[in-house]
């Protein structure tokens, strides 16, 4: 099994990659409203492979800070970013703090189980 945090305050956007992640049965999904909350509520013998998390959420200065957090928490996890940003260039620089991947809204939900676990086996191999 990959275990998998899901940040995100949209409900809609939280069915759509939950019904797409049970439909593959190899994920442990745990969904949260807030990077916050996820973190207080991830007990120690749930440790994610995989974060994905919506980018727009976080208003800070520092467009790395959901990265370096979730980081922090969570030392081994590859970051994968929802987003609906698509702005020219915008992708380059969030790869270059620390995110492994950008997926950008709207997205396939039965297209999302393969795709996530292309990290999770390059994580496994490195």
């Amino acid at each position: 099994m990959i275990n998998v945090v899901h940040i995100e305050r949209n409900e809609d956007v939280r069915e759509l990659v939950s019904f797409g992640l049970d439909q593959d049965g190899e994920f442990h999904l745990r969904q949260y409203k807030s990077l916050d909350e996820a973190i207080e509520e991830c007990s120690e013998d749930f440790r994610p492979d995989l974060v994905v998390t919506a980018y727009t959420q976080f208003i800070t200065p520092s467009c790395n800070a959901p990265a370096r957090a979730c980081h922090q928490a969570w030392e081994d996890a590859k970051v994968i970013y929802l987003t609906a940003e698509a702005r020219p260039g915008i992708h380059e620089i969030l790869m270059d703090h620390g995110v492994v991947d950008i997926i950008t809204k709207p997205f396939d939900p039965m297209d999302l189980p393969q795709r996530l676990k292309s990290f999770f086996q390059e994580k496994r191999s490195n």
